[in-house]
């Protein structure tokens, strides 16, 4: 019978012991690692695109090189970077600003009517980002984005955003 007895709070505490949730760790949403992968994914959709484009360019107005290269160069940054829950998931927020430096834009914006015809550069973007939550202003592109880094120092990105970002970015420097 004191075996029983004594055997009683040990379950008791076992199951207790079962019953907690551990802590949820909190995101690091200010991680380097989140703008490396920002950019590097920028980066990447510049050289496709520009490629693609140079490829199906019979007129051979542009070095695939240099708009990968202009690529490169631009300022990305993200403001204000907070966890958040959505639809009862943690995730990152941030305030993603990708600046295009004066130099280059001031040559993408001589150049585009090689490209787009007679539409300004500034009006071609505007096209583009319309329907988005992509803004534009002076060289500098802003918006939104949700992400979620992981232990490896990887991130995932939980839609479209960035892509079609990069892809307008493209066709500016293009």
């Amino acid at each position: 019978m004191h075996k029983k007895l004594l055997a009683l709070p040990l379950i008791a505490l076992m199951l207790a012991a079962c019953g907690k949730e551990e802590p949820k760790q909190a995101l690091e949403c200010g991680n380097p690692a989140a703008i490396q992968s920002i950019r590097n994914q920028i980066q990447e959709t510049i050289k496709r695109e520009a490629r693609s484009f140079v490829r199906a360019d019979s007129r051979q107005f542009v070095d695939a090189d240099k708009i990968i290269a202009a690529g490169s160069e631009l300022n990305i940054v993200l403001d204000n970077p907070q966890e958040i829950t959505e639809d009862n998931k943690s995730l990152c927020s941030a305030d993603l600003k990708i600046q295009i430096p004066a130099e280059v834009l001031r040559t993408a914006d001589a150049n585009s009517p090689l490209i787009y015809s007679n539409t300004g550069l500034t009006e071609m973007l505007q096209q583009k980002i319309m329907g988005s939550n992509l803004s534009y202003n002076g060289g500098t592109f802003s918006t939104a984005l949700s992400y979620t880094p992981n232990q490896n120092k990887e991130v995932t990105f939980e839609d479209n955003t960035l892509n079609t970002t990069a892809q307008i970015i493209s066709s500016a420097l293009l």
